[in-house]
């Protein structure tokens, strides 16, 4: 089974459908054991700014992989407005 009990791409969800998805706790790539993310309220997908919002929070560094056109600007956008220009780090193959 994959990381979400469904098949497909998460490319084929929109941004709300994909928030709604919930981790399968007993996908053997995930890094804690399934009683975590079963008991978590944060077992989901979250988005970018969710995601920054939480290493802003602890003061890590994040590395962003741009995917696709049309990507880099909204995230420099995002990670400007978050004040979080010290902390990411980019990275992409096109």
């Amino acid at each position: 089974q994959n990381y979400c009990c469904r098949k497909g791409s998460i490319l084929d969800y929109t941004a709300e459908e994909a928030k709604r998805l919930k981790f399968n706790p007993w996908f053997e790539e995930f890094g804690c054991l399934p009683h975590k993310i079963m008991d978590s309220s944060r077992s989901h997908i979250p988005t970018l700014e969710e995601v920054l919002l939480d290493a802003k929070k602890a003061g890590i560094i994040v590395k962003i992989e741009l995917k696709g056109p049309g990507t880099a600007e909204p995230v420099l956008e995002l990670v400007e407005r978050l004040n979080m220009v010290h902390q990411c780090h980019y990275s992409s193959f096109d």
